[in-house]
């Protein structure tokens, strides 16, 4: 994380105050250093205040512990505030399962049943530049109830097997 977004943002709306968020406290050194603009480290509990927007690109597929992240991004995000989130979706793009450091492999499916299982409601869109990946936005939704996520076994066994194949052509290629 090396502030390049806060940047873009502000370009956008200058005005804003702007904070950065990394587990590596040694990313403060590279994060820019300007008045508007805070970083955060280590501890997601210890960030104050509340924000219009969270942005969390690329980023969730290394978090282990989702209760913590959930239940602080309800905390950190404003009752009419925005969740993005952008995943390395599997579905697309079955290279994603070779990224060694990774704790967590997503499709959009899954990233979904998961931000409703934790109150929260999503809406996926696509983007040209992102094409392997998965983005939307997320809200917190006023209900508790935790969604199940429904799917037809036909249409799971059709999933593996799609996969199956990609993986196998893959191989066949000579790239793994």
């Amino acid at each position: 994380f090396d502030g390049k977004m806060l940047s873009e943002l502000e370009q956008q709306y200058p005005k804003a105050e702007l904070h950065g968020f990394d587990l590596n406290p040694n990313i403060e050194s590279i994060f820019p250093k300007r008045e508007n603009y805070y970083f955060w480290s280590q501890d997601l509990s210890k960030v104050k205040g509340q924000f219009d927007l969270i942005i969390m690109a690329a980023v969730i597929q290394y978090i282990d512990g989702l209760d913590d992240l959930f239940n602080n991004l309800k905390r950190l995000l404003k009752p009419d505030g925005f969740l993005f989130v952008e995943i390395s979706d599997v579905s697309i793009n079955p290279y994603g399962y070779l990224f060694g450091d990774l704790i967590v492999f997503y499709s959009e499916s899954v990233l979904r049943h998961i931000l409703n299982k934790y109150g929260f409601g999503f809406e996926s869109f696509e983007c040209g530049w992102a094409k392997r990946n998965s983005m939307g936005i997320a809200k917190i939704t006023d209900q508790d109830d935790q969604c199940e996520l429904k799917i037809d076994l036909n249409d799971a066994l059709a999933y593996f097997k799609n996969l199956e194949n990609k993986v196998e052509c893959i191989q066949h290629k000579g790239n793994i």
